[in-house]
């Protein structure tokens, strides 16, 4: 028998599925008790090398209320050729094509080892990929120029069949007609009217003729294909032409007065580009990509007016209710968002720039439709460019690790209900007899919408045992959850991933021991901490910090082995014991804490954390430290202040930032520059190590994290010290009386208090 542990990596590898508990309590009551919810994460397009996908149809179950797909779960009647559904039991003939089955010849879909299987589906017609991208025009000359260059790099990139097109804005938008030769035409809009997607249709032209009827049918008519092909052209036939136009962009010509910002229309370029697609290509894969350098000034979806003796707001402004414009743009972003998502189209943003940009009011465009968020300071920077052309990379098989306009349904057995999903995606609505009441994040409903998925696009869903109490589970019994993911390939393939899982139930009056042993604490961790940053977006910070400890505690309470009123007896077991120190650093984390950062960073973190898989997720809640010395090889250290020693390099990755740290010794040594003597050829291979590590992280990273190179006392050493737990500080570092590692100046509680106050509280017979 696998370890619990052996047994979690394997269904990950294979399902992409991640679950909070691996042993199901067998009732409503129990489950509530658990404190965790029963709750998964799921990467619906996870990269597998040996998953080669299957060109037929998948086989639905017949009642029109369940439509699960055929899976190795079911009961099969080979004699008969029927199938039972594992989830509603209605008994199903198979098609004709199954006529050969037998318990020798089965197909894949009844084969253990493909409890995840990908079909390719032939209905309909294939569309391309659609890419407009919609570029600011009021930045700096070189920011403009180098924006410039990575856009006519990316037309490289793109699919040869792919359609592209362009607006630009400033004071006014420019939609940009790209079939006319050797002339640049454009139709150019006031950034200061809101339109609605009728009136951009009819200006634009795209409102289609009246289509001739013959026989009830309509006719092919020549000109139907022509209407969008005037801002929507395929990138092999106007490569030449659209680098033309692109390298001739000129600044936004409207003269910017001292003391004042540019005007910048965003919110009404992104309304164009909206109604644009919706007039188009409704209901098939496109992106938008907007590029903007600073926030919006003018028009609807305005930030900030273009004074700039007036601030950006900031968190301050929004507690005390005085950030005037927000609450106006972001209902119109949110609006743009909605009608993007409903109709599969996803909206990415790149803002780069030194101050705010607007991110906060618009982050719904990227977090509705699943698109791309990438900050930066300039678009001069290597952070921008190689995140910029990550975006076209390839997988295994050389093929865009992108997907479009998909749909998730989940399916459970009777005793569970769906409570919701926290991720990239807007619910679809979908009632049935397995959606739950009781909403955790986007519930309701049993489908999900997600416009843009990658291979590392991950859903954390929710969900609710129903099973009464005195209604017992058959010992042995099982519970199953389905999940369908339709989507679009990026070949333009129309493609059906179907996941099916099983775990056992057990009682957990009798069987505690087991649903202990099968508490998958990581997990559990990123399930917790994506409902406290959902909270986080609509409750008080103290609020959720408060809510998140009451769960601790109770979770202690509930596992945890100690004597009454003795908090030196308190012990969790193996399966436990990494929890609090998660939900420890998670409380210290940019997202939950927004003291030091902008309303834009906040809005940023937290969407790159509602949308990163596993381990990527417990890297943002506490980062990874390798220390590297002359003692031996790398090693990881603990995140502590006790592991900044003078004789050491730290090499520390966040997520976002990765920091290479020189201890004092060593960065006196280098500023010696032993590195060059020929004697000291050690400590110029041991300076080098962590720069060789950095690398390959940076290699591979979506965004590109920014990369932090320090030293002892130097001023960006702030960026280690941050997250360190500091278990010395200058409160009490005389009380200790230690040698090693560096004080920090805080007055943030470390883990060992942090343990020490949890051990009393969940001891307590008063709590």
């Amino acid at each position: 028998m696998a370890t619990y542990l052996e047994f979690i990596q394997q269904n990950e590898e294979r399902d992409g599925v991640r679950f909070s508990w691996n042993v199901w309590p067998s009732s409503r009551l129990e489950a509530t008790r658990m404190v965790v919810p029963l709750a998964c994460l799921l990467t619906p397009l996870k990269e597998r090398l040996d998953l080669p996908p299957v060109q037929y149809e998948p086989v639905l179950c017949s009642r029109p209320t369940c439509k699960a797909v055929l899976n190795p779960l079911c009961q099969v009647d080979y004699r008969a050729k029927l199938w039972a559904c594992n989830f509603c039991f209605q008994r199903n003939q198979f098609p004709p094509a199954y006529a050969g089955i037998s318990e020798v010849n089965q197909p894949a879909e009844l084969m253990p080892q493909f409890s995840t299987i990908e079909y390719i589906v032939q209905r309909g017609p294939q569309t391309p990929l659609i890419f407009l991208y919609v570029v600011d025009t009021c930045l700096e000359e070189e920011d403009l120029q180098a924006l410039k260059e990575s856009l006519q790099m990316s037309l490289s990139l793109l699919p040869p069949n792919a359609l592209v097109g362009l607006i630009t804005f400033g004071r006014m938008v420019q939609v940009h007609e790209l079939s006319s030769e050797g002339i640049s035409k454009s139709y150019v809009f006031r950034g200061t009217k809101d339109l609605t997607a009728k009136q951009i249709q009819d200006m634009l032209g795209l409102s289609r003729p009246a289509v001739p009827m013959q026989h009830g049918r309509p006719l092919q008519t020549p000109e139907q294909p022509v209407i969008s092909s005037r801002f929507l052209q395929p990138v092999h036939k106007i490569d030449m032409n659209l680098t033309d136009l692109l390298g001739e962009l000129q600044r936004d010509p409207w003269p910017v007065t001292q003391g004042k910002r540019p005007l910048r229309s965003t919110g009404v370029a992104l309304s164009i580009a909206v109604g644009l697609l919706e007039g188009t290509f409704p209901n098939t894969g496109a992106r938008i990509m907007l590029f903007t350098g600073g926030p919006p000034t003018q028009g609807p979806g305005m930030v900030v007016g273009d004074e700039l003796k007036t601030p950006i707001r900031s968190w301050h402004d929004i507690e005390k209710d005085n950030a005037r414009f927000m609450k106006k743009a972001t209902k119109h972003y949110e609006t743009l968002a909605n009608r993007s998502a409903a109709n599969g189209h996803c909206i990415d943003i790149y803002a780069c720039a030194l101050d705010q940009t607007g991110l906060l009011e618009m982050k719904c465009c990227a977090n509705l439709t699943g698109g791309h968020m990438v900050m930066g300071d300039s678009f001069n920077t290597s952070l921008f460019k190689q995140t910029f052309q990550r975006v076209f990379s390839k997988g295994y098989n050389g093929e865009f690790r992108m997907a479009f306009g998909a749909n998730l349904d989940v399916k459970t057995s009777r005793e569970l209900k769906i409570a919701g999903a926290i991720g990239p995606c807007i619910s679809l609505n979908a009632k049935g007899p397995c959606v739950s009441e009781n909403e955790l994040g986007i519930g309701g409903t049993s489908q999900w919408k997600i416009c843009s998925l990658d291979p590392s696009t991950t859903l954390a869903i929710y969900f609710e045992v129903v099973n009464q109490h005195n209604a017992p589970i058959p010992q042995g019994g099982r519970g199953a959850v389905q999940f369908v993911t339709q989507y679009q390939h990026s070949s333009t393939q129309k493609r059906v991933r179907v996941t099916t899982i099983a775990r056992n139930w057990a009682d957990a009056q009798t069987q505690l021991q087991h649903i202990e042993a099968a508490f998958d604490q990581e997990a559990a961790a990123v399930l917790m901490a994506r409902l406290g940053v959902y909270r986080a977006e609509s409750e008080e910070g103290p609020d959720v910090l408060r809510w998140l400890d009451r769960q601790l505690i109770r979770l202690c309470q509930k596992f945890g082995q100690y004597n009454k009123d003795d908090p030196s007896s308190f012990r969790l077991s193996e399966s436990f014991s990494l929890y609090p120190q998660f939900i420890f650093h998670l409380r210290r984390s940019p997202f939950l804490q927004v003291f030091n950062n902008s309303p834009d960073e906040s809005s940023y973190y937290r969407h790159h954390f509602a949308r990163q898989d596993l381990t990527q997720s417990l890297i943002m809640i506490q980062p990874i430290l390798y220390a590297y010395s002359f003692h031996g090889p790398p090693e990881p250290v603990l995140l502590d202040s006790s592991s900044i020693l003078p004789d050491r390099i730290l090499l520390m990755d966040t997520f976002f930032q990765i920091v290479i740290y020189l201890g004092e010794t060593i960065a006196q040594w280098q500023k010696a520059g032993y590195q060059d003597m020929p004697e000291y050829e050690n400590f110029k291979h041991l300076l080098q190590a962590p720069l060789d590590d950095a690398q390959e992280i940076l290699q591979t990273r979506f965004p590109m994290p920014r990369y932090i190179h320090t030293e002892h006392g130097g001023s960006q050493a702030r960026f280690l010290l941050s997250k360190v737990n500091p278990s010395q500080t200058h409160n009490n570092l005389y009380a200790w009386g230690q040698e090693s590692g560096a004080p920090i100046l805080t007055d943030d509680v470390s883990l060992q208090v942090f343990m020490d106050h949890l051990k009393k509280l969940a001891v307590s017979s008063a709590s």
